[in-house]
């Protein structure tokens, strides 16, 4: 039987036949050895050489999987989405105070006039990005020995774009948020897993809350009118860390639990990362017109070189964002920020 050889020394082999590999691996001819240990390739994160080494050989006896580590991974602030629109800059918010009541009398006023008084906030192009990846079709098939796994890289890569553009979207509304919302309310804070005491008084002080905007009262929004927020259509976002208290220690103990659970009181709960650096920001109880975010310009534009064979893609995103003032919402604190 033949003697197999070893990926040493065909490695070797291959070193003596190209410049480019024989770099990569660092082949001494005067020595016919190796400068780098191929074990090396083994590792979970291998060092830069192997990035270079793994179009020229390694594809060849590995089998590739494509992953997607944000797989199932949607915008949690997608509620606040409006319809796309492309014309003008600027958008107007509109709203009318209400009117004050006068005494009747028989003294004929006809010529006099009450001027409404409309409360105007504007929303804009906030935020203008671009995002660009290159790609050549040509040079990557030379990595790969199966045609699916080519096309499911460059997929990854493409989709990358738009992954990419709502991730900071998710980064900037948290910001925007935090900026936005000047109205405070405290809400007891929960000191660890396992506080089940302070849990049930966080979460009966959110849904009182959520009582209270359905009155109409001009302490919870920027413009001082006189608003409601109907049960069932308001937005809970809320730290991780609170969503999994309520879960554990308020809703999994209660019987009634659906009479008391969330969906009953809010049209949507959002649980994300608000950062440390912020602990004291809990959340947001916000109508759902509270926040606004509208693509002004969403397009993706690509154009091949033929000088080297690469197509590049970019992703053009034009947003406007900000919070409506006219509506109610409040940011959840564990303490008021001094004035």
């Amino acid at each position: 039987m033949a003697k197999r050889s070893t990926n040493t020394e065909i490695a070797i082999e291959v070193a003596k036949a190209s410049e480019t590999i024989a770099d990569a691996l660092q082949y001494d001819a005067s020595t016919n050895k190796l400068g780098v240990d191929l074990k090396t390739f083994h590792e979970t994160i291998a060092p830069e050489i192997a990035n270079e080494f793994l179009a020229v050989l390694t594809n060849k006896i590995v089998v590739q999987r494509v992953y997607d580590p944000l797989a199932g991974w949607n915008n949690p602030y997608e509620v606040f989405r409006r319809e796309m629109s492309m014309m003008g800059d600027a958008e107007e918010l509109l709203s009318v105070g209400e009117v004050d009541a006068e005494n009747y009398t028989t003294t004929s006023s006809l010529t006099s006039t009450s001027t409404p008084d409309v409360k105007v906030a504007y929303i804009q192009t906030t935020h203008k990005k671009v995002w660009t990846t290159s790609v050549s079709m040509d040079l990557l098939r030379g990595a790969f020995v199966q045609e699916f796994g080519l096309a499911d890289l460059v997929s990854l890569i493409i989709k990358k774009l738009r992954d990419s553009k709502e991730l900071f979207l998710y980064d900037t509304i948290v910001e925007e948020l935090k900026e936005g919302i000047t109205i405070e309310s405290v809400i007891t804070e929960i000191t660890g897993s396992g506080d089940a005491e302070n849990s049930r008084k966080a979460y009966e002080e959110i849904l009182a809350l959520a009582h209270k905007f359905q009155i109409p009262s001009a302490d919870y929004n920027e413009s001082g009118l006189r608003a409601i927020t109907p049960k069932g259509s308001g937005i809970l976002i809320l730290n991780a860390s609170y969503q999994a208290s309520f879960d554990v220690n308020v809703l999994a103990s209660l019987f009634n639990s659906a009479k008391v659970g969330q969906e009953q009181f809010f049209k949507a709960v959002l649980v994300v990362d608000l950062g440390a650096e912020e602990s004291q920001v809990l959340g947001f109880l916000l109508d759902e017109d509270k926040y606004i975010y509208k693509d002004r310009i969403n397009t993706t534009t690509s154009f091949f070189d033929p000088s080297n064979l690469i197509t590049t893609t970019r992703l053009f995103n034009f947003v406007k964002t900000g919070v409506n003032p006219h509506v109610n919402g409040v940011k959840l604190v564990n303490e008021l920020t001094p004035a």
